[in-house]
């Protein structure tokens, strides 16, 4: 098994290597058609956030819908990531268990917009007393998205890794370092078998 995997690497590096360094024609696959750009920004909470709609259903399982915060652009590398960061979640809190959450990220700017594909997010009640007792988790806690653009930013695509206290600090800090892309993500694999 662990040889299979050590090709399966290799096959993955020697195709990411092939990958052309210069615009190229759209491929019929739905593949990138041109470089990727790499970019990095950085976005900074000031303490705005709206905490939704709460509701509390049999045995103690709590419901909040569009819990939200707003994040300050702070830098980027890339003005199309230099907008502000919103984040808007469902969560469902389990007393004594956690929660999971459901929602995204969206930046705007005056030419365009970033989408967060949505995703969903589990944490444990260990987790969260870190939160409420005043401490956060680790520094470089890294989680990853994939963003679609809109309007001026149409026919792009962001695959992005968030880090949130990047280097660690008091701020409520993330960071996003990633690939903008020309064109879609291709269609996922259809599942390995090893039979």
């Amino acid at each position: 098994m662990r040889d299979i995997k050590q090709r399966l690497v290799s096959i993955i590096a020697v195709g990411l290597l092939a990958v052309p360094t210069a615009g190229v024609a759209a491929q019929d696959d739905g593949m990138a058609s041109a470089s990727p750009v790499r970019f990095s920004s950085t976005y900074d909470w000031p303490g705005g956030s709206t905490p939704g709609t709460s509701e509390t259903l049999d045995g103690g399982i709590r419901v909040v819908t569009g819990e939200g915060w707003l994040f300050d652009s702070r830098d980027a590398t890339d003005a199309r990531f230099a907008g502000p960061l919103v984040m808007t979640w469902n969560v469902i809190h389990h007393r004594g268990k956690g929660n999971v959450a459901f929602g995204g990220s969206r930046i705007e700017t005056a030419d365009g917009a970033w989408q967060q594909i949505p995703a969903a997010m589990l944490r444990f009640e260990e987790d969260l007393s870190d939160w409420s007792g005043g401490r956060k988790p680790p520094a470089d806690n890294i989680q990853f998205r994939t963003f679609i653009g809109e309007r001026d930013y149409a026919g792009f695509t962001a695959v992005v890794q968030e880090t949130w206290w990047p280097g660690g600090g008091d701020a409520e800090t993330v960071r996003f370092d990633g690939w903008i892309i020309e064109g879609e993500l291709p269609p996922a694999p259809e599942p390995w078998s090893a039979e």
